[in-house]
């Protein structure tokens, strides 16, 4: 694929958050796409760098025009979702109270947001900032041929009935629900799924770890049963307000939702996950326990995610031994501004094999920078909506503009051997 080769694909991003800044950032590299705006329901230094810093515009996220057909098809929408929500107040659990009634005021704050009285009062208020919008949320709409949402859940699918009414391919985020997009994706495991589609769900940062490792393995050895143990962030690294101080949460559902999330990318494999949030920011952490039908090696499966793009696994030479020291190299790499690790990290040394007593298991273990993984994913997205079908050279242009290129000598700066273990009869 070439720069030169078709009309430069123009993306909107809505919403300037984790995500959604560095995907913005990840498409101004892209020769064949053009960012034509962001959206903002406030100001503040997110916008402001994305502006004053980049030359980004920004759109308000309120219209400049009524839409009726929207604002009926959104009114409807959201007044299914409180009704909905409502229904889980009667629910016994405290902690389910308190989160339904934070959603249903977020839905009501959207209505008010999307209001056409409230664009002049939004054009007044960044003016005054130092920001002029470049329109509100209606322009920014026609203006792009795809839109990635980055909004919080559940606004992805309040978002939909919008992006339809402008007839306008959309991505989401793994936040929402699978049901949200014609196809959940990522990259290496389904490209061709997504070619054409309207509305593609890029996965969750953990459920594009497991995907990229699981794939990898499963494409050279049969697997039976694959257990995810997964040590979750307890928040991301700018955020001051959530994530425990001095507790270890258990998820207490089971499976976690992750297991079920892969089969919709790889159905043909079988996942049970578990999860625990712990007091870090940096990355998670990923245990994998996998009942093997076929007779495997410690050699082959490292040599397969050796081979895999946008995983990297890390020699015990390096003396890399938490995530920690993970994104300390991530910094230094220098791969990107930010110092983020897209790459899905496997410590050699854990990958081994157990087959005593009847046996056949692999153990794995990786980590996940849950701001970073799925930016490759919503880049090549972007690509097989707008109807590129050609998944490897899609991802080959992707990580070669994010440096991620194994040909880059980013990848292999130990040559070793492997430390892996084998325990067998």
């Amino acid at each position: 694929m070439t720069s030169g080769s078709r009309r430069k694909i123009k993306v909107a991003v809505n919403g300037l958050g984790t995500i959604g800044k560095r995907v913005a950032d990840a498409i101004l590299l892209q020769p064949d796409m053009e960012l034509v705006g962001v959206s903002a329901h406030t100001n503040n230094y997110r916008i402001q760098s994305a502006h004053l810093l980049r030359k980004v515009p920004i759109y308000t996220y309120s219209y400049r025009r009524r839409n009726q057909t929207y604002e009926n098809m959104h009114q409807e929408n959201t007044q299914a979702a409180i009704d909905d929500m409502q229904k889980i107040l009667d629910l016994p659990f405290g902690e389910r109270r308190v989160a339904t009634d934070k959603v249903i005021s977020r839905i009501n704050d959207l209505n008010a947001h999307l209001a056409p009285r409230d664009f002049d009062e939004n054009v007044q208020k960044f003016k005054e900032q130092g920001i002029e919008l470049a329109g509100g949320i209606d322009d920014l709409l026609e203006a792009c041929d795809v839109v990635v949402d980055c909004t919080p859940k559940p606004y992805g699918k309040i978002n939909k009935p919008m992006y339809q009414s402008f007839r306008k391919k959309a991505i989401y985020q793994g936040g929402e629900k699978a049901n949200v997009g014609d196809v959940s994706f990522v990259a290496q495991a389904n490209f061709e799924q997504a070619v054409g589609k309207d509305h593609v769900r890029v996965v969750s940062c953990n459920t594009t770890g497991l995907v990229r490792v699981l794939h990898a393995i499963h494409q050279r050895y049969r697997m039976v049963l694959a257990t995810a143990t997964l040590i979750r962030r307890g928040t991301d690294s700018n955020d001051h307000k959530e994530g425990p101080i001095n507790a270890i949460i258990p998820s207490l559902e089971a499976p976690s939702h992750h297991g079920p999330d892969v089969r919709s990318v790889m159905p043909d494999i079988d996942v049970f996950s578990s999860a625990y949030v712990v007091p870090t920011t940096l990355m998670h952490v990923h245990d994998l326990q996998i009942n093997m039908r076929d007779q495997t090696d410690v050699e082959g499966v490292l040599d397969a995610l050796r081979a895999t793009r946008r995983v990297r696994v890390i020699p015990s030479s390096a003396k890399m031994i938490s995530t920690a020291q993970i994104m300390d190299f991530a910094r230094d790499l220098g791969q990107n501004s930010r110092g983020d690790m897209m790459d899905i990290c496997v410590w050699e040394q854990t990958v081994g094999i157990y087959n005593r007593h009847g046996h056949n298991k692999l153990f794995v273990k990786m980590a996940v920078h849950q701001e970073s993984d799925v930016i490759p994913e919503n880049i090549d997205a972007i690509r097989a909506v707008t109807g590129f079908a050609d998944g490897a050279a899609s991802m080959d242009l992707t990580d070669r503009t994010l440096n991620l290129n194994k040909d880059s000598g980013f990848y292999r700066f130990v040559d070793a051997k492997s430390s892996g273990w084998s325990l067998r009869e």
